[in-house]
């Protein structure tokens, strides 16, 4: 899927350690230079809040409680590594 913006949580301090990678991914051509990156807090940007959600029903799963991860049986693709 394309994409030509990124926007990640900031964690104020550690925001540079953001900008580093996607530098770093960069010069290694992981990544063209077309994509652009910006930090939003996560209170104020509803888009952050759904890996929250997501991981908060997996979390529900593997400890019994399978209710959350059904409702987003759909939508989500778990793999294991």
């Amino acid at each position: 899927m394309p994409c030509s913006h990124l926007t990640l949580e900031s964690r104020s301090h550690l925001d540079a350690s953001d900008v580093d990678i996607l530098q770093k991914f960069r010069a290694q051509k992981v990544i063209t230079s077309s994509l652009r990156m910006n930090h939003a807090v996560g209170m104020v940007e509803p888009a952050l809040w759904v890996a929250d959600i997501v991981c908060g029903a997996v979390v529900q799963s593997r400890v019994g409680n399978p209710t959350y991860l059904a409702k987003l049986s759909g939508a989500v693709d778990l793999r294991q590594i």
